[in-house]
Parts: structure tokens; sequence; C-alpha cells
């Protein structure tokens, strides 16, 4: 009987829509018949429950835009190959292969621990060399918001823009633990990217790590006299500020 090639798809081949067009590609090969012929080429699409629920007649050279088709599990099946001599193969398939829909990247979170201050003013964060850093990232399907795509691949983060390292989702990681300590502005960059490759667009945040300690005056009233002694009761007035960082506007 005649073989059957499939050259698209192939089992296991995985379509991800708007980045890989499903080409239907099947090859009749016989060594003593170049007359062989096939019935009819049929797409079927298998639920979670792996019962077919869709069906699609196709011919070779057909083109499909994965996001036009179902997502999940299909399968390519040629019906009745036969030869010249009678010699037939009922059914053959191409084996599973997957069409996604995943076509979003996904969204990443950044939350700034303690200890911080975040000035009212302009929302300034200023933190220490040991603020615990916390990234999530969730996967979004086919609308912003809807968190159904097939998952994170990873998350990676960029001080000061150093080189990019990936850091495991929900694990807090410090400024210190890479080597950043200096006093004054730094920029931490993040993204991630989804289980297909989906990148996000590079998202960052400024903060300031303050290690000036505050400055305390006092201010008596009355003041003493030229001894430096009082003979009624004495108000003191304690006054601190924080000196301003160098490279932030005001007082951090």
């Amino acid at each position: 009987a005649p073989s059957v090639v499939f050259n698209s798809p192939k089992g296991g081949d995985i379509f991800v829509a708007f980045k890989k067009k499903l080409v239907i590609d099947v090859v009749l090969a016989d060594n003593s018949d170049p007359n062989h012929s096939f019935r009819t080429v049929v797409l079927k699409h298998f639920n979670a429950s792996n019962v077919e629920d869709q069906s699609i007649t196709v011919k070779n050279g057909d083109v499909f835009e994965p996001f036009g088709l179902a997502s999940g599990a299909w399968e390519l099946f040629v019906f009745d190959v036969t030869d010249w001599l009678g010699n037939n193969r009922t059914t053959v398939s191409s084996g599973r292969f997957q069409v996604i829909h995943d076509v979003l990247a996904p969204r990443t979170t950044l939350t700034v621990g303690d200890p911080k201050f975040v000035r009212n003013s302009d929302g300034v964060k200023f933190v220490s060399s040991s603020t615990p850093l916390t990234f999530t990232a969730v996967d979004d399907l086919v609308a912003s918001g809807d968190g159904a795509g097939l998952g994170v691949d990873r998350i990676e983060v960029s001080i000061d823009d150093g080189g990019f390292f990936v850091v495991t989702q929900g694990v807090p990681i410090t400024l210190g633990s890479k080597g950043v300590t200096k006093e004054g502005k730094h920029k931490v960059a993040f993204r991630a990217v989804d289980s297909v490759g989906n990148p996000e667009a590079e998202r960052f945040s400024i903060l300031y790590i303050d290690l000036t300690a505050p400055v305390t005056t006092s201010a008596q009233t009355p003041v003493p006299n030229t001894n430096g002694w009082n003979n009624t009761d004495v108000s003191v007035n304690l006054t601190a500020t924080d000196p301003a960082l160098a490279d932030a506007s005001t007082a951090g």
C-alpha cells in the first residue's frame, strides 16, 4: 500500500496564533505506482476529554491562521489511500499537534517591602539595601487581564542598566544581595516572558537608597541665664530632620 508522509502538520507540532501558519502538506509515495490516490483529508479537533468535537475537510496547500481554529489538540487524517492494484490503507493520521491562542505577554508587578518610605508629594520611594523586592507575573491569553495564558516562563530583572538576570517568582531579592549598596538613585527594570515566547515590554521603578540618619536639634524655653541655669520650669522642643539625598529634590 502507498505510504503517507506528513510534511505539515506533524505530530508534536505547535502552531501559535499570528506566529506560525498551519499549512496542509501531505505526500503519498508508492515505489511501483505513481497513480496512487486518497479520498479525503480531514482536520479533527479533540476537546480536553479527548473527544472529537470538530472536523474540517481540507486539501493539500490549504493554509490556516491558528487563531481561526479552536485552541487545543488537533490531528490530520487521510482516508482511503489506494494504489492501482487496490492496495488500501483505510486511515492514516499525522499524530496530535497543538493550536495555541496565547498572543499576549505576561504582566509583572514589583512589590516593595519594608523598610521603605513613600514621599506623598511625588511618590518617590526610599528604601534600604535590605528592603525586599518581590516580582510576580500573570500571563494573559487573548484579553488583557484574563489571566488565562499558558504560563510564565521566566521573570528577568536589571539594576542600573546592567545585564538582565532571572529571578524566581514570588521570592524576594534585595539591592544589597546584588551588590548595590550606594546611597542615592537606582533603576530597577523588569520584564517577563511566557511559555510560548511572548515578551513583556520592559518596565522599571526608581528607588532611592537612604543611608543618612536623621539629625535631631533641641531648643528650650526660657533660655538659661549666663551661668547656664534656669530657676523656672523649662520646655524643651526636639526637632528631627532627614537630610536631603544628593539626587532627590527634598529631604528623604
